[in-house]
């Protein structure tokens, strides 16, 4: 049974509703096509009766049933008046009417014409309340129909702009409902028989174009497998089913993957991230997170009184402890403050009290300005620009969802520009991070590498991202050759794991390919040419020996000890397909890709440590593409590069297992400081407005 909105559809529904995918909908819209998802079904017959009935639905009041019969070779039209607001003669007359089609479908679009035959039923005689029961029972509402398949170039799906697009014409002189209802009026008023002609037309035209949508929704399959054109207009008409994720061929857009072999599917399934890390690199001699220790960094915590004085003890240039005191400054910070016990957070707003000093040793004039701005205009604290970046970038809210929050929240409305200013800032504090981190990755054994297209405001540029098991690196180029990679992993001498993008191919160093991407090209060329059996035969030996490899690491993680017995294997695997004849061009591709990658398909079976999927860089990319949703296409060069900085950090930070707002109260800046438990629900432990952005 298809599902709801809101879950499993009731038993009782004779036409469960199912969701309209809004993404399709904007893709129709782009493309100028027609998309069918699905496979939208009407009843069919030799004869069909379309009906309209029009009213007045606040006084629940109907007027005119209009019946449009459609047989073989006929197509009659036969409307039903009423002159006063009792419609009882009107409805019985067609009961008797539609009651001569017996077994015939009756479609109308809505549920406000089956409301009112169950409202004007109530007038009628017991004998005809049952003729109006069958007929309510073979009524079929095309709207869901429409709604849940049918994806037009427009926004809205009522009956008379479908059907005008659809090339339906209207001519009655009564343009909408509200004009119809206007008619009406006039008509009680005057009686005038062209106002009732016009309204008689009105509906005949419903009905029409009813007639029209019904139609096209029983060739639209046809039309959609055959990439036709819709009849009389250059939009085309395909499945939805023909969209793919960028990158991910055998992965529709709007339903899970599809495999042609079992054991893709249980390669695929052991190749998620999440998966990944629980299970196999639990079974994994390295270990992947950062030791749980408290933040080395120990912060004074101020106290609860709303004035706060700095001192200085001693002189940082001599030593010397000879300090006179001169006349301070005061300033006044808005900030947030975090409840020691770590389940709130508080609007704080302290007065500064900034002693200065003059060292009677070496003559040096000194600021006690370590924990807090001293331009005047910076009057917000650390942990505001904090709250602002975490719940921007980590809980991905635009900023204007931010500062409304901080309103809502603790009243703290922000001028205009100041979030971005927050933003621009921190990404200048932690930009040594960054490089740390950089160099950290260069060091290690692996290296995943991957990257995603980025809309800027006047071009579009390309991100790439280099993770390890607990490092991430991102990185904006203006376009996606690879030159720049020789010179970024000069120093690397690892094992680099990635799809199969020629780039990075030059690179002077070990590889190993993502055998997930090359999983799904073999399943898509499969399902595209399902009766290639010398393609088949290629999938098959690889897929096997596949499902055995991912068998073992799942009970011994990425260890050479357990992986090594599967080296011969793929040697006769690649011997085999290397020998082998082949006729097919997509079997003769695949045994040149094999050929020509057969140095860098398995190098994890003879080292440790060494994932046979790109996941790490992957999860990354994919975190980046939910960042970049909301200002994808207003990036310029300095902004992307500040949100990359921030990104690495705090990707850094999920990767290590480290709670990134706490991280970035503590005001860390290195990689050493990135320790700690990772807490999902809970705010952290109070942390004092620290600013770390101090002249």
């Amino acid at each position: 049974m298809p599902e709801s909105l809101y879950g499993i559809a009731p038993k009782r529904a004779k036409q469960p509703s199912n969701p309209r995918h809004h993404a399709l909908e904007a893709q129709a819209i782009r493309e100028k096509t027609v998309y069918i998802h699905g496979k939208p079904e009407i009843p069919e017959s030799e004869r069909c009766l379309y009906f309209d009935i029009e009213g007045v639905p606040w006084r629940e009041s109907y007027y005119l049933i209009g019946v449009l019969v459609v047989e073989a070779d006929s197509t009659r039209y036969h409307s039903l008046w009423a002159d006063d607001e009792n419609p009882t003669a009107m409805i019985v007359e067609f009961c008797r009417f539609v009651g001569a089609y017996h077994g015939a479908p009756l479609f109308h679009y809505g549920n406000y014409d089956v409301k009112a035959l169950r409202d004007m039923g109530r007038l009628i005689p017991e004998d005809d309340r049952n003729a109006l029961q069958n007929i309510l029972s073979a009524t079929f509402n095309v709207l869901p129909v429409v709604h849940s398949h049918i994806y037009f170039p427009f926004h809205s799906i009522r009956l008379r702009q479908v059907a005008s697009f659809l090339g339906s014409k209207f001519a009655s002189g009564v343009g909408s409902g509200i004009e119809s209802i206007v008619f009406r009026e006039k008509w009680r008023k005057s009686g005038g028989e062209d106002l009732k002609h016009a309204l008689v037309a009105y509906n005949k035209e419903d009905c029409e174009a009813l007639q029209t949508v019904c139609d096209f929704i029983r060739q639209s399959v046809a039309l959609a497998e055959a990439r036709a054109r819709v009849p009389g207009r250059p939009e085309n008409v395909a499945l939805s089913e023909c969209l793919r994720r960028a990158g991910e061929g055998n992965r529709p857009m709007f339903k899970r993957a599809e495999f042609v072999l079992p054991e893709f599917e249980k390669v695929n399934r052991c190749a998620y991230f999440d998966y990944q890390r629980e299970k196999v690199y639990a079974r994994t001699k390295r270990k992947v997170v950062a030791p749980d220790r408290r933040l080395s960094r120990t912060i004074r915590r101020p106290s609860q009184d709303s004035e706060v004085v700095m001192k200085c003890s001693t002189c940082p240039h001599c030593g010397s402890k000879r300090l006179s005191l001169r006349k301070g400054l005061k300033r006044r910070l808005i900030d947030l403050k975090f409840y020691k016990t770590g389940i709130g957070v508080k609007r704080w707003q302290p007065n500064y009290v900034i002693h200065r000093y003059r060292c009677r040793s070496c003559g040096a004039h000194l600021t006690a300005s370590g924990l807090v701005n001293l331009k005047r205009e910076a009057i917000y604290g650390h942990n505001v620009m904090c709250w602002v970046v975490y719940h921007n970038v980590v809980c991905k809210q635009s900023l204007l969802q931010v500062e409304r929050s901080l309103d809502d929240i603790f009243g703290l409305r922000l001028p205009y520009g100041n979030a971005h200013r927050f933003r621009s800032k921190l990404a200048d504090y932690y930009r040594p991070l960054r490089d740390e981190i950089l160099t950290a990755i260069l060091k290690e054994d692996v290296i995943n590498i991957d990257e995603t297209p980025v809309n800027l405001r006047k071009t579009t540029g390309y991100v790439w991202v280099l993770a390890t098991h607990n490092k991430v690196y991102y990185v904006y180029k203006e376009s996606r050759e690879g030159g720049f990679l020789k010179d970024l992993l000069a120093g690397f001498s690892g094992v680099l794991v990635a799809d199969f993008f020629t780039a990075y191919d030059s690179l002077k160093c070990r590889h190993q390919k993502c055998l997930v991407h090359l999983m799904r090209d073999i399943n898509d060329d499969l399902r595209r040419h399902p009766f290639d059996e010398e393609l088949r035969y290629i999938a098959q030996e690889f897929g096997v020996f596949l499902a055995n490899v991912v068998s073992t690491i799942d009970r011994w993680g990425l260890k050479s000890h357990h992986l090594h017995k599967y080296i011969k294997d793929s040697d006769r695997m690649l011997r085999q397909i290397h020998r082998r004849s082949f006729t097919s061009e997509q079997a003769v591709k695949y045994q040149k890709r094999f050929e020509k990658l057969a140095e860098s398909l398995f190098t994890f079976l003879r080292d440790d440590n060494i994932p046979w999927n790109n996941n790490n860089a992957e999860h990354a990319v994919h975190y980046f593409a939910k960042v970049r949703r909301f200002t994808d296409g207003t990036f310029t060069s300095s902004s992307i590069d500040e949100l990359l900085t921030l990104v690495t950090v705090l990707q850094t930070c999920e990767y290590r297992g480290v709670n990134a707002l706490q991280f970035l109260l503590s005001g860390g800046t290195s990689l050493a400081a990135m320790t700690g438990r990772k807490r999902r629900h809970r705010t952290p432990a109070s942390i004092p407005s620290v600013n770390p952005l101090s002249t």
